[in-house]
């Protein structure tokens, strides 16, 4: 566990110097998914709050990858289409400027003295874990995520459950992949958390483009394209709602 979070602190201040020299798709999604990944463990064996000084700028990370997800996703949808989505891949390509703009303020805020000392606090931390405990501790807080998934099936097909499931599915995917021994158990685990994971992130990026259709999408996509779109989304989303419960059901009966 020491080696797996002094790796991924490197792979944030790596990907945090990248954000600094260009917003690329790349740095952000690199920087969100290893700060992810860092704080699952963190939050396993310690609880720490020690990243909460990095927080905005994952937010605002959040705000580029939205704009992007948004534009990738609405060009599979259309492609059923003959419908033209370029005015609304305009008005995206505007957002994730106005996002990365803020994001690289964001950015200069962060100082060299504020990263120490999140360094500083990360390297007591990493001293005084016993390994074998932290091991404890992961699988500890990997079961207690598995029964809030198991808490929030019923409430299925809410779309604040669907997302919460899969942050649960996330973290232990992220959890069980920082065990170093990568035990045949270990990396079925893995994959089974992260099929559900990367599942119902795709259900959800649908869920959210339908939002933003009926909304700022109103602004240049024409209200019968519009409704055709939804409709598209709207059905498959019927689809992906069945689609998870199975998923759902082999990620318990095969764990």
């Amino acid at each position: 566990m020491k080696q797996y979070i002094n790796a991924q602190w490197e792979k944030v201040l790596q990907a945090l110097s990248s954000l600094r020299v260009d917003v690329s798709s790349e740095a952000v999604h690199d920087f969100r998914v290893t700060l992810k990944k860092l704080r699952a463990a963190l939050i396993a064996v310690d609880n720490s709050a020690v990243l909460k000084d990095l927080r905005l700028i994952y937010g605002d990370c959040g705000r580029v990858r939205s704009a992007e997800i948004y534009s990738t996703t609405l060009a599979a949808v259309a492609a059923e289409t003959a419908i033209d989505i370029s005015p609304a891949c305009e008005m995206l390509a505007k957002y994730r400027t106005i996002a990365a703009r803020r994001l690289q303020r964001g950015i200069i805020r962060v100082t060299n003295e504020d990263l120490l000392a999140i360094a500083t606090q990360i390297d007591a931390l990493v001293q005084n874990i016993n390994e074998q405990r932290a091991t404890h501790m992961v699988y500890k807080r990997v079961r207690k995520l598995r029964e809030h998934i198991r808490d929030l099936e019923s409430e299925i097909p809410d779309k604040g459950t669907l997302h919460a499931i899969r942050r649960y599915a996330k973290e232990i995917s992220y959890l069980v992949s920082s065990d170093t021994s990568h035990s045949t158990e270990s990396l079925r685990q893995h994959a089974l958390a992260h099929h559900l994971e990367s599942f119902l992130g795709a259900v959800h990026d649908e869920q959210e483009l339908a939002e933003w259709l009926a909304k700022q999408g109103r602004c240049v996509i024409a209200k019968e394209h519009r409704k055709r779109l939804r409709s598209i989304l709207k059905t498959r989303n019927r689809q992906n709602i069945a689609l998870a419960r199975v998923i759902l059901r082999t990620f318990h009966e095969q764990w």
